[in-house]
């Protein structure tokens, strides 16, 4: 959900990455190919830690919140068993048709 310090992640990795190929090929290194690939590599590594995993750790704590919000608002709310009962068969579509995208 929040994207910007992955952002400012991104930006500081490809910066750096490209500050050391400079100094590389202005120190005039004859295998630059090699170490250039090298890097790469670890910059794409880094890429994919930095977006990859750091929205999965967020996701079961804001499931709990939104879980918690729920159970506050009915209690809050004067529902009847059955608002309860199509309530929860929305939630169920909901969960079956994000399964179906995610897939």
């Amino acid at each position: 959900m929040n994207d910007i310090p992955r952002a400012i992640a991104t930006v500081v990795i490809w910066s750096i990455l490209g500050a050391i190929l400079i100094v590389l090929a202005v120190v005039g290194s004859d295998d630059l190919t090699g170490v250039a690939m090298f890097l790469v590599i670890g910059a794409i590594a880094g890429m994919g830690i930095v977006w990859g995993t750091a929205g999965r750790r967020s996701e079961p704590r804001q499931k709990a919140k939104r879980a918690e919000r729920l159970a506050r608002r009915l209690e809050e709310e004067d529902l009847d068993d059955e608002d309860i009962v199509s309530l929860e068969d929305l939630l169920e579509e909901q969960r079956a048709t994000r399964r179906l995208r995610d897939d």
